[in-house]
């Protein structure tokens, strides 16, 4: 359930959700969409900023609508 803050007026959420949109839309480079099973390279991959924030802005939308 989306919080009463939100039911109240829907505008207030709207540009929260499309900021999230945005970042998840956000094309993160091929070294991102290219599958490995190098551990090493994973972990590098885990340190990087934008991974951690789309991982971040995924979190809270899947609460946003999963409640």
């Amino acid at each position: 359930m989306v919080a009463p803050y939100f039911l109240g007026m829907p505008q207030r959420i709207t540009p929260w959700m499309n900021f999230f949109q945005s970042v998840l839309e956000t094309s993160l480079g091929p070294q991102f969409e290219t599958p490995t099973e190098d551990s090493q390279q994973i972990e590098e991959l885990d340190k990087q900023l934008c991974w951690k924030l789309k991982g971040i802005v995924a979190q809270i939308t899947h609460r946003l609508f999963s409640k």
